[in-house]
Order: C-alpha cells, then structure tokens, then sequence
C-alpha cells in the first residue's frame, strides 16, 4: 500500500496546495522531544538507516557501521527501511532488530525530506535530550526548496562531498561537515562471467544505475552513445548495462531499451542481485563507465576504483571527491539546465547538471580498449588514491567529538 501511495504522489497531478499541507505536517512534524536541550554525548553512537535496501544511502550507512564494527567502536543500528517502503535487499550482516540504546548521539542517515518521519517513528524518550546528526544526499548545485524544515532536527550536518556542502552549508544553521563514506572493497560471491551470461575473451564495460535514483541524472544513455561510437557492433567490445528497479520510470527505461535494440554487443542486466554479486559483476568487468550528469558522491565508482578498474565518468560533481586527472579518465562537460521527470529535481528554478562530451567518452571507451597495460595503471593509480581518501580513519575522525572510544 505504501509503494502505491508513493507512486500515485510521485505520477499524479496532486494540487499543490495539498503538497504543501502534506510536506509541511507529514514530511516534517514538529517533534515536542527535541526542542529541550540535547547534551546526551554520554553513551553509543546510533545509527538509522536504510540498512536493507539497495539504495546508495543503505549502502551509505552500512559502510559506516562495517567501520565501526572493525575499529571496535562500540555503536547501534536500526533498520529504517521499512518505515518508507523500500526494504528489497536482504543483507546478511545486518539481520535481527538490535535495542534502541537510550544514550548517545544519532546519526540519521536518511535524506532531508526522511528525517522527520523517521523520528517521529520512534517513542519520543527514545530521542529526548540526544544530539542529532544528519547524513544526507543530494546530486543538484542548488537545494530541494522545502528541505531547510529539516534543520530543526538537527545540532550537524554530514554530507558525502564537498560539493553537497557548497549547496547547503551557506544557508544553514547548523555546522555543514564534509565526511567522505568510508568505502571498502565489496564481499565476493565467487561469481564469474560465465555465470552473467558474458562471454571470455572480450573487453567489458559496465554501467549501472537505481531506477529510483533517476536514469536522467545517470545519463545511462550516454553511456550506451558512446559506447556505440567507440566499438559499433565490434564483438570483442562488450557494455553490460546493469539497472536495479528498471521500470521505476517505466518511460526513460522504454526510451533504453529502444537505445539498446539491436546492439548484440550491449548486454541488460535487470535481475535482483545482491551485495556481493554486485562486487563480483564489477570484478569481472575491464572498464567502469559513468557519464552521470550529477552524483552526490557515487559509491559504484568509489568501488569500482577500490577493486582496481580504471574508471571514465564526468569530471563534475562528488565524484571529483575521490579521483582526479591522474587516476581516471575524466570527461569534459557542459552545464545545461535540468531536465528530469523527479518533481524533487524538476522544481528547483536555476538547477544545472552536466552534458558529457560523448566524443571525448568514445575517445577514452577506444584507448583503454585497445591497451590493456594502460587499464592496469590507471586501475592501480585509482586504486591507491581512493584508499588513501576513503579510509575509514576519516570517518572515525569525525566521529571523534560525538562517542566513545570504547570496546564493542
């Protein structure tokens, strides 16, 4: 019921004036229990978080607990996932339903327009006098109009990269941290092409995308442009096109499929797969490509670089967090207004993302074909630069002020 009511506020002509109602006393309720003072630093840190969906933000927040967890750092989670809807993933290190800790600071990995309704979940003695942290996500250079209610629940705010910070830190008024998530190397499954449907002996781009994070802003249709410019109908070149909840947008995911139609080297991939099989499936590829128009950080590519794939993807937004003109081929852009079917993206007046140069992505899809020992190094370079920006030591670090530093 609650994905079909998501879906009807997401498609229908809903009356404004309803929506705003609706976000104002529904998205972000006033919450009595934290107006008093919140000065319980004393006790484990707490995370919520959409620890069984496949979203980037569940993904988020378990790298951060898998941190804590190896540095011995005593924490608590709390799977949010079903509160919204969008519990899909089952994640094995994650099961149970842990005790609520009634101290400590809470880190709400969940988005601004989430945050309030994943409190007001919780019985209020639950949150009383405890400081409030916020993760959130956001790809655009300027900010979702009605996301500053949200401040009211928090003393901090995180966000994945700097350029996330540049769009909310100059009207906040709470401190705006840059906090890089602490990225490892996904688990393995063992998977081999063979066991993807992909054939050996052929160069393997991937790209990949969530339904719901929007295929407009990952511009997959770049990527499958120019693919097709690079390699043509080339056996020996292969794109696998990897989209979880395909048909969330059921137009832009037709529009690919006619992109994709005909093309025996492009291979879709739409199947549920898990964690580790995600791992694996970039393990066995050559190239990672994202030709995405904006990312608030992008953990795909994060990965990817970790695994050693030497990786194409636009040179704007949170990405640039982690990669640079040495240890990536960086595609040149154009910034061009938004064009989205997300209302959260449509609305912002004065939105912009990227246009990729597809001529200059063919380029790089064609040189990194044809030169394997180029693929290693730039796989090694992008490997040990993003170790050194990833590493959990800096997540830690700025936890430092808000737990403590005790023995799980």
């Amino acid at each position: 019921m609650l994905r079909f009511l998501r879906w009807c506020w997401r498609s229908l002509p809903i009356p404004s004036s309803l929506r705003e109602w609706v976000d104002r006393f529904y998205l972000y309720p006033k919450l009595p229990c934290l107006t008093g003072p919140r000065d319980g630093n004393s006790g484990p840190l707490t995370i919520l978080g959409y620890f069984h969906s496949g979203l980037g933000i569940g993904e988020a927040a378990r790298q951060q607990v898998l941190a804590l967890r190896h540095a011995g750092i005593s924490h608590a989670w709390m799977d949010v996932s079903h509160v919204q809807g969008i519990r899909d993933l089952e994640d094995q290190r994650f099961t149970g339903v842990p005790a609520f800790p009634g101290t400590g600071p809470i880190l709400v990995h969940v988005n601004a327009s989430e945050t309030g309704r994943i409190l007001k979940y919780f019985p209020p003695r639950n949150l009383t006098r405890r400081p409030i942290i916020g993760f959130w996500a956001w790809e655009l250079n300027r900010p979702p109009l009605d996301w500053w209610r949200a401040f009211q629940y928090l003393d901090e705010l995180w966000v994945p990269s700097e350029f996330v910070a540049e769009v909310f830190r100059p009207a906040s008024p709470v401190p705006v941290r840059t906090v890089p998530i602490p990225v490892q190397r996904p688990p393995t499954e063992g998977l081999g092409r063979i066991d993807f449907g992909i054939p050996e002996g052929t160069c393997l781009f991937l790209c990949m995308a969530d339904g719901r994070s929007d295929l407009a802003r990952k511009n997959i249709s770049g990527s499958i442009r120019a693919f097709k410019m690079a390699h043509g109908d080339n056996p020996k070149a292969v794109l696998v096109v990897k989209l979880h909840h395909a048909d969330f947008y059921m137009a832009e995911f037709r529009s690919l499929q006619g992109e994709m139609q005909g093309a025996r080297n492009i291979r879709l991939l739409t199947q549920f797969l898990s964690s580790p099989a995600i791992g694996d499936l970039i393990r066995v590829s050559d190239i990672f490509v994202s030709l995405h128009r904006a990312e608030g950080f992008s953990l795909p590519l994060a990965q990817a670089m970790l695994l050693g794939k030497p990786v194409i993807a636009t040179a704007y937004s949170g990405n640039m967090t982690f990669m640079n003109q040495r240890v990536a081929r960086l595609i040149d852009y154009s910034l061009v207004p938004v064009r989205s079917s997300r209302r959260v993206y449509a609305r912002i007046p004065g939105a912009v993302w990227a246009d990729a140069n597809l001529d200059q992505a063919a380029s790089a899809m064609k040189e990194l074909a044809s030169i394997p020992a180029l693929r290693t190094e730039l796989g090694r370079a992008g490997r040990e630069f993003a170790e050194g920006i990833l590493a959990p030591e800096r997540f830690l670090e700025a936890l430092s002020p808000w737990v403590e530093h005790s023995g799980e």
